[in-house]
């Protein structure tokens, strides 16, 4: 795993073409592969270090790009293992979570329908909404962390 920086932040690289940074209690990933095992736990363990600093619940922001799910990792025992164990991780520990599925299309569009069938089913402690773009998941993220707060225009943060 290496590390560098990006203004204030360390960006963290978990493995191939996957990163995570955080900026005070908001941990955010980008999955440029398909989850696996490792990389779940890798990424559990970052979350965990900043619940411990901040003593109190995180927000999560995750991207992947749709082309990059893989059914075969998904039907991985162990890979389905570690996203079980995450799952339950997160409970009590994730105030929000915002997760962006890039991509365009039909296959993406259901993708992401799909996505959100699964989190109606699984009826976290928190909310997870699930997004096609980045700003208006970061502007939803925001409002979830600071919800008296003026409206930020999410593109100007993204750049």
């Amino acid at each position: 795993m290496t590390a560098m920086t990006s203004g204030q932040a360390a960006v963290r690289e978990l493995g191939d073409r996957v990163w995570a940074t955080h900026w005070e209690d908001v941990y955010v990933a980008y999955w440029g592969r398909a989850y696996s095992a490792p990389l779940l736990r890798t990424a559990a363990g970052i979350i965990a270090e900043m619940q411990q600093k901040h003593a109190g619940r995180v927000f999560v922001s995750s991207t992947m790009p749709v082309a990059h799910i893989s059914m075969k990792e998904a039907r991985n025992e162990e890979t389905r293992a570690a996203g079980e164990e995450m799952a339950r991780y997160f409970e009590g520990r994730v105030r929000a979570q915002a997760s962006v599925l890039e991509g365009t299309g039909f296959v993406a569009a259901a993708i992401r329908s799909a996505a959100v069938g699964l989190q109606l089913l699984v009826k976290n402690t928190y909310q997870v909404k699930i997004f096609d773009e980045h700003p208006p998941a970061a502007a939803w993220l925001l409002k979830q962390r600071a919800p008296d707060a003026a409206p930020l225009d999410a593109a100007n943060l993204l750049g």
